[in-house]
């Protein structure tokens, strides 16, 4: 077996992590696609930040539970974001990719549901920040509702932003 590489030029870019940085950023959020996905992982991040940052208060003052709910709720979490993670694959076989991704932002909104990925830590900066400020003093209700909203926004974002012929 043999593989061939194509030879594809370099193309050039100042020294400097920072330049470097700035100029993957561009490369990355020039492509359509690759775009809309880095929308849609501002839904998965602010979904995830809710359940990761308040979960301990939730199951503490609302389920008036300890740490053994406390664990139970993020087992759970954690269980969905695997069955998900598994099965994704196979469902995605044969189908268009853009149905999947409004799908996916639709179920976050309403489950707050999401699976990891790399890219939505960056997200993660901005949401965890968000959900711990919005709880600490709007209330742990209107901490939720504040990341459905910022996911409501993410949706849309990726609707208007993902190409129409995917």
């Amino acid at each position: 077996m043999i593989c061939v590489f194509p030879f594809i030029k370099a193309t050039p870019c100042n020294r400097g992590p920072l330049n470097q940085l700035k100029h993957g950023m561009q490369s990355y959020l020039s492509t359509p696609r690759l775009r809309a996905l880095w929308i849609g992982y501002l839904a998965a991040s602010a979904a995830s930040a809710i359940v990761i940052v308040n979960t301990v208060v939730y199951a503490n003052q609302v389920l008036v539970g300890g740490e053994q709910e406390t664990a139970l709720a993020m087992a759970v979490v954690g269980f969905g974001s695997m069955v998900i993670a598994l099965k994704l694959p196979k469902w995605l076989e044969g189908r268009k990719l853009r149905s999947f991704m409004l799908l996916g932002s639709t179920m976050i909104v309403t489950a707050f549901f999401a699976a990891h990925f790399s890219l939505t830590h960056l997200w993660w900066l901005f949401t965890y920040l968000l959900a711990g400020w919005s709880a600490v003093m709007l209330g742990l209700s209107a901490a939720y509702w504040v990341m459905v909203v910022l996911c409501l926004c993410s949706l849309l974002a990726v609707y208007r932003c993902f190409p129409k012929e995917d």
